[in-house]
């Protein structure tokens, strides 16, 4: 009998820095992650200043799976944010700081890692199976500090904070998938001044397919719509896939396709599975250099993107040929 199942991990408490590593179960086809985030903090007679955007999801620096030292997903809180929106399509259920005041108060999240394909014929085309069961698998949290996520000013201090992650995986199905799931961060050049035709290099997994490329725009550390200015083009030497169009339009047409409000321009994503198609993914290998390219401004000190490919890498020896219409 098939059946979806539900299991809750470590539950681990904030230390800034890296939090000691919490073993996924073993041997599982995994169809999502689920982080349940819980804290209390409290505001005292310090200069609280104000509420900072998205203060909950800065908390978390970085969030890994580790398979036997190897990266396999890494993805900073604020990308968590948004893809926990994606795959739900509404926006994550986050409780942020109500005031900077002096007070107690509480802030919660529920964040999701899903790795089935949301247009998927079957989950498991695309489910988290790691590569060597015999050794753990580990997610990996870095915080970055409470005060300086949360607020502008002082007086801040954490009462108490939990995190904890639910694995939800099928133990039965024998359908294996078709590609892993890969998450890649990479860290843009610094954007000088107002450049156009800006190059964002995206450094794919060699023979994987990218199911999407998402730019996140950062400003001195904070989100900003304001980055992107004009047209943006995806490209590799050899072709181009979307060639100088309007950012506002990808933006809506991610929105059309993927039925959920993208928070904003700050959050561009290149999408290439529109109509469910593994077969409609780019494929590494058909061109080199493969990288964005777009109106850009500098509106503050530093400018940058967070560049985030979703890959579906192939499994050696295993991957079948795509069925005819995929």
């Amino acid at each position: 009998m098939r059946s979806i199942r539900y299991q809750t991990l470590r539950t681990i408490s904030y230390v800034q820095g890296k939090a000691p590593g919490i073993e996924m179960l073993r041997g599982m086809k995994t169809h999502a992650l689920l982080f349940r985030l819980d804290a209390q903090v409290t505001i005292t007679g310090g200069a609280g200043g104000a509420v900072n955007a998205e203060g909950v999801q800065r908390l978390i620096n970085r969030v890994k799976i580790i398979e036997n030292g190897e990266t396999t997903i890494e993805v900073e809180g604020r990308m968590l944010g948004y893809l926990t929106g994606r795959a739900q399509r509404q926006a994550a259920n986050i409780t942020q700081l109500s005031a900077a005041t002096a007070a107690t108060y509480t802030i919660s999240a529920d964040f999701v890692l899903d790795f089935a394909s949301i247009y998927g014929a079957d989950p498991s085309e695309t489910c988290y199976v790691e590569r060597n069961s015999n050794v753990p698998t580990l997610i990996e949290f870095e915080f970055n500090a409470v005060q300086a996520s949360l607020i502008s000013g002082t007086g801040l201090a954490l009462d108490s904070f939990t995190l904890t992650p639910t694995q939800m995986y099928d133990p039965e199905s024998k359908v294996m998938p078709f590609f892993l799931p890969r998450v890649k961060l990479v860290t843009s050049d610094s954007v000088s001044g107002t450049v156009s035709q800006f190059p964002v290099f995206l450094y794919p997994e060699a023979g994987a397919r990218i199911e999407s490329a998402i730019l996140h725009s950062i400003t001195d550390g904070v989100t900003n719509a304001s980055v992107l200015n004009g047209t943006v083009t995806l490209r590799g030497d050899k072709f181009r896939y979307v060639d100088r169009v309007d950012r506002r339009t990808i933006l809506n047409e991610h929105r059309r396709f993927r039925n959920f409000p993208a928070p904003s321009l700050a959050y561009l994503e290149f999408d290439s599975r529109f109509y469910g198609k593994l077969s409609d993914m780019f494929i590494t290998g058909q061109d080199d250099n493969f990288r964005a390219e777009v109106d850009a401004t500098n509106p503050g000190a530093a400018t940058s993107f967070y560049a985030y490919l979703l890959e579906k890498l192939p499994i050696p020896d295993y991957t079948r040929a795509i069925p005819a219409g995929w």
